[in-house]
């Protein structure tokens, strides 16, 4: 019999060479081989650097090395990768002198961290370029249309108005519900964050979320859902907001300020779908000093 195994999660552990393309595994209870290769992925790169086909084997192990092809971009500290290695049930451990059995049920994943965020808020800038009573320009890149959160709340700290953000356009210029002027004020602008959960293959997902606000702070979590392969987290296209048949309400959870929530979500309904998206937008009053924390956990089913 054949299991696999999570390194870092079930066993051992890994280090990756800042600035290079190697990961070095540390404290298993076997000599790792090629052979025993079962996917090497960098979560945050979103680099898929081995699997089982010819046109994936992009990397290689020899003495506890993994190296990875130099058509990828270099690895850096702090980069999340996720190794999974078959070996047999029962691996021998020399310093117990015993034989070790490694279990691990193929049917569901080990815990994923989706989400660790701490002390954001939405861009800052110190002025508007020739903006409107409705529109703010990009003066000294504040922003992108990736991290602005549409139909949220932008605000104009200078004369203390909130409005709404009602489109960002590809120059970085902002539409808004109208205040007196943007031009030259200061503005702190709702800020988006997406993170794609990978259902294919599986069925069923459970998601654990704790969401923490401190004064001045105002944040909504949804879930949305694709079987679209273009669709990726640099925008809302090709997803579908499935925040009112999983979370209650289309508008997501609300944790307000000064406020905390918590809850585990179980979609155990079989639910063939490519992916799932966890949207969280941030809206903010404070110009510095935010105070807030965001985790979200994962764990996924056959």
């Amino acid at each position: 019999m054949i299991n696999k195994i999570l390194i870092g999660s079930d066993e051992g552990a890994y280090t990756v060479a800042n600035g290079a393309r190697t990961i070095t595994l540390t404290g298993l209870s076997f000599t790792p081989t090629m052979e025993q290769l079962a996917y090497v992925y960098n979560k945050t790169q979103d680099k898929l650097y081995y699997a089982p086909a010819p046109s994936l084997a992009k990397c290689t192990l020899s003495s506890g090395v993994i190296t990875i092809d130099s058509t990828f971009p270099v690895l850096a500290t702090g980069d999340v990768v996720h190794i999974q290695m078959w070996l047999p049930e029962r691996a021998y451990d020399p310093s117990l002198d015993i034989m070790k059995v490694v279990v691990q049920n193929s049917d569901y994943t080990g815990v994923e961290t989706l989400v660790d965020e701490a002390d954001i808020a939405g861009a800052q800038a110190t002025g508007d370029a020739g903006g409107t009573s409705t529109t703010i320009v990009d003066a000294d890149g504040a922003f992108s249309i990736a991290n602005v959160a549409v139909g949220y709340k932008v605000r104009n700290r200078t004369e203390s108005v909130t409005v709404n953000v009602i489109s960002v356009d590809s120059a970085t210029q902002i539409t808004t519900g109208a205040v007196t002027s943007w031009a030259s004020d200061a503005y702190t602008l709702p800020l988006v964050k997406r993170y794609e959960i990978n259902m294919e293959g599986w069925n069923y997902l459970s998601l654990q979320y704790y969401l923490r606000n401190a004064a001045s702070l105002n944040t909504y979590l949804q879930i949305w859902g694709t079987n679209n392969a273009a669709a990726n987290t640099d925008s809302d296209a090709g997803w579908v907001n499935m925040s009112a048949s999983l979370l209650g309400a289309a508008a997501g959870i609300n944790c307000t300020a000064s406020d905390t929530k918590e809850d585990l979500v179980i979609i155990d309904k079989k639910t063939p779908i490519l992916k799932f998206m966890v949207k969280l937008v941030v809206e903010c009053d404070l110009a510095s000093g935010q105070d807030n924390d965001y985790e979200i956990y994962i764990k996924k089913s056959k």
